[in-house]
């Protein structure tokens, strides 16, 4: 799978080529380059996978804006991810009126097998990591993950 940013939204678009991820275009080309390979019916057609507020499809109230999102799964178990419901996802989206006042939060989606489904508290929030851009959700044993902020990720990805 490849994640493709359109406005606002996040889409994917699956590889042809299985779990070896190396060819995205149903064509002879093995890379997306124009805008029209991403459209419908062009040779890499983007599936809507979070929608935004006034989507007709996939929409996610209170959120006007989903982007760089992060997928965790058990890669203590695999590096793959095998499509298991459970799995979690963190998007970056904006601030939300009478949710949070910071201007960049991480909202969380679980996979329920078919989709990714948003996450909301009992006020009909999205349930956020307040304050956080570009975290990175990390594995740290059966059903446990953490979610460092961008600096931390950075230096121990970086030490």
């Amino acid at each position: 799978m490849c994640w493709h940013r359109l406005p606002s939204q996040h889409s994917l678009v699956d590889s042809v080529d299985g779990y070896v991820g190396r060819d995205f275009n149903s064509g002879s080309a093995s890379t997306c380059m124009t805008g029209a390979d991403y459209l419908a019916f062009g040779n890499c057609p983007a599936s809507l996978v979070i929608g935004v507020a006034g989507d007709s499809t996939l929409a996610n109230s209170k959120i006007s804006a989903a982007r760089q999102n992060k997928v965790a799964w058990p890669t203590l178990t695999d590096w793959r991810w095998d499509g298991a419901p459970g799995t979690l996802m963190v998007i970056t989206v904006d601030k939300t009126t009478g949710c949070t006042t910071a201007t960049h939060n991480h909202a969380y989606a679980v996979w329920d097998g078919s989709k990714f489904m948003v996450q909301y508290d009992t006020a009909g929030c999205p349930k956020v990591f307040k304050s956080a851009q570009a975290a990175l959700p990390l594995h740290v044993g059966d059903a446990r993950y953490t979610v460092l902020p961008f600096a931390a990720a950075a230096i121990l990805l970086n030490p």
